[in-house]
């Protein structure tokens, strides 16, 4: 099973309002790297969907008329409303509130119930 079958990677255009926009998706090779990619671009969030019993993470922003979607395909649930990433060590832990050591960045984890932006396949039987 590929993360074909489970998202897909494709360009969608899509309209937003009136003008049409592209849709981008890019499969990271691990949630550190997702969290790195957020805190690079300054975002303090990650997204959160499931695919049966698969996880996926992802960030949403734009570029123009493009709007990327980094993801990552994972068995590895985390549990908690914040991910901690320390920028020195490269650690990555979870926890239910925020931060406030200096060497650490907090993202919030959203939890998408339902969404349009990227397709999500249950597994072919």
């Amino acid at each position: 099973m590929n993360i074909a079958d489970i998202v897909n990677i494709s360009t969608l255009p899509i309209f937003l309002g009136e003008k049409m926009v592209d849709v981008v998706t890019i499969e990271l090779d691990s949630l550190k790297d997702l969290v790195k990619l957020a805190c690079s671009v300054g975002f303090h969030v990650l997204y959160r969907t499931r695919a049966e019993e698969d996880s996926i993470y992802l960030l949403i922003y734009g570029l123009g008329s493009t709007i990327i979607v980094p993801y990552v395909k994972t068995d590895q649930k985390l549990e908690g409303e914040y991910v901690i990433y320390n920028t020195s060590t490269g650690d990555i832990k979870t926890s239910k509130t925020l931060t406030v050591e200096p060497r650490e960045i907090a993202l919030a984890l959203i939890t998408i119930k339902k969404q349009e932006l990227i397709r999500v396949f249950n597994r072919p039987s």
